[in-house]
């Protein structure tokens, strides 16, 4: 009885008075609407959720999220937002009234939100008169999406972990395989710019493990405005779709939004596609670099890259995922001007440079490292060769030693090891690890290490410590290479994400694999990082 009474009470209050305008003028959000609809073009794959801002300054970055997913048609769209003022009598608020918008009035699934009202922790509400997080949202829902009907939801944000457990239980129901699910969520607040970047930067790094444990040790409101809207939003993408993670289009603060730089209170913006398919890189806004592992093109390669066949699978896997951005991988070996010698031993890796400059120009390769055991195989002069020919050719070698600039941030490489004259280890110092602090405001620091244990994918006990040296030193994404096959998961640290090894990239070896580190970089000095897996490219056929 009770479920008829609320379906027919929704029905009514479908019919009843929209909510009333809350702009009266839409001329911010369709400017910001063409904006984006210059600069981007709607993704072919589904996209299953969003996460927007609902400050009006963040106009564009809402747009261009929705522009994104407007390929597709959705048969109702779920927007939850933190309940800012408290005026909810239950964890999750709702209402069946549709929403008046200058551009024209947005439909509200009535027959959702009966199914809603049933979960007892679930209660109509008035608060939709001025809730900002919904009705920010709205006019541009309006434009991207004019026919699909809206289920508006507010939820506690003074809730606990539990209480979002039973938030995300009470909205399921209405989550289908046609649902689009918009977040509406605002990040760092009340902050210095300098400091709200720090902390979205450690925003960045929790997203980018897609771990809901980390996600609720985030501080509210320095991190974000409502860690149970994250935690509800994830929790359903994973249940529902199997999505583990977001994908992080764009970060910015109000600041870079018309706002004084000098403002001593500042809000930031992270805005998240959530996809069970693959994006590619070139698609997405932002600048990305992307980090391989070893790469070996002397022995039996040498003999499969006469193909040309074999070229470009190899060049078209690697720009599957790339889609042509700069990728930094780590030379194994040295280079020489024609074949390397025939009786040099096995494990002395050197390459002909006919064969290895025309690969790395094909995957667009700017710069190599050398900071590796096999760099000094066939001696100083051969090592000295290999540097210059690099160079002649426009590919910048990287060694150990200071970090150098690359674009939107610097980068440090050292070796735990070395081949040559004699094999020896554990040739990696603190103090040199630390001599690479720079100023807070300096561009981010990439640490990478040739370290850890040949075909384990677990990080050593030495591995963790030189890491441990370089977050001291500022680093705050450690990566590197050596054992040949990929880590498996993140490692989040207070202060740096860590992907020990990428595996190898292109190797002679079996039973190996391989990981694309992906870093995009935003105008503010913020970055986000995710992982595709490439597995073994020298079983390509």
């Amino acid at each position: 009885m009770r479920v008829l009474s609320l379906f027919f009470c929704c029905a009514l209050w479908a019919r009843a008075a929209p909510w009333p305008i809350y702009f009266e003028s839409d001329r911010l959000f369709r400017e910001a609407a063409e904006k984006a609809d210059r600069a981007h073009a709607p993704l072919p794959q589904r996209i299953t959720g969003l996460t927007v801002p609902h400050h009006a300054p963040a106009a564009e970055m809402i747009a261009t999220a929705f522009r994104l997913a407007a390929a597709h048609e959705y048969t109702r769209i779920v927007l939850i937002s933190p309940d800012h003022h408290s005026r909810g009598t239950t964890l999750c608020s709702t209402t069946a009234r549709p929403f008046l918008t200058a551009s024209g009035e947005v439909a509200t699934d009535a027959t959702a939100v009966a199914r809603l009202l049933i979960h007892p922790d679930v209660s109509d509400s008035a608060l939709f008169s001025k809730e900002h997080g919904i009705l920010t949202v709205l006019p541009l829902v309006k434009r991207y999406f004019p026919q699909t009907p809206i289920v508006a939801i507010a939820l506690n944000a003074r809730s606990d972990r539990a209480e979002w457990q039973r938030m995300a239980e009470a909205i399921e129901p209405i989550i289908d395989e046609k649902t689009l699910l918009i977040q509406s969520t605002d990040f760092s607040h009340y902050l210095t710019w300098q400091e709200a970047k720090r902390h979205d930067q450690q925003t960045l790094h929790v997203l980018a493990t897609g771990d809901k444990d980390l996600m609720a040790t985030l501080k509210q409101p320095a991190h974000l405005d409502s860690k149970c809207c994250q935690w509800v939003q994830a929790h359903l993408q994973q249940k529902r779709f199997g999505v583990t993670s977001p994908v992080v289009i764009d970060n910015r603060n109000v600041c870079e939004c018309g706002a004084s730089p000098r403002e001593p209170r500042t809000t930031s913006y992270i805005t998240q596609l959530w996809c069970a398919e693959p994006l590619s890189s070139a698609t997405l806004p932002g600048e990305a670099w992307f980090f391989g592992g070893d790469v070996f093109f002397g022995r039996s390669i040498a003999a499969k890259m006469k193909s040309k066949e074999f070229r470009e699978k190899i060049a078209a896997k690697i720009q599957q995922t790339t889609a042509g951005r700069p990728l930094i991988v780590n030379l194994e070996g040295v280079l020489f001007s024609g074949h390397p010698p025939a009786h040099a031993h096995p494990l002395m890796l050197g390459m002909d440079a006919r064969i290895v400059i025309p690969a790395l120009k094909s995957w667009n390769v700017p710069a190599v490292i050398l900071a590796n055991n096999h760099s000094a195989d066939f001696g100083e002069k051969q090592k000295q060769f290999t540097i210059a020919h690099l160079r002649a050719h426009g590919i910048i070698p990287l060694d150990a030693g200071p970090p150098q600039e690359l674009g939107p941030f610097r980068f440090a490489c050292a070796t735990d090891l070395s081949n040559q004259p004699l094999h020896s280890v554990r040739l990696i110092q603190e103090k040199h690890i630390l001599d690479w602090r720079s100023p807070a405001s300096a561009p981010p620091l990439l640490a990478w290490f040739h370290a850890g244990t040949e075909g384990s994918s677990k990080a050593d006990a030495r591995s963790i410590q030189v890491a441990d040296w370089a977050e001291q030193a500022g680093a705050s994404l450690i990566s590197g290479c050596h054992p040949h096959v990929s880590s498996q998961k993140w490692e989040h640290k207070p202060n740096s994400l860590r992907w020990y090894s990428t595996g190898n990239l292109l190797f002679d070896q079996s039973n190996t694999d391989g990981t694309l580190l992906e870093l995009r970089f935003f105008p503010q000095g913020t970055y986000s990082a995710r992982i595709h897996r490439i597995g073994n490219l020298f079983h390509t056929r």
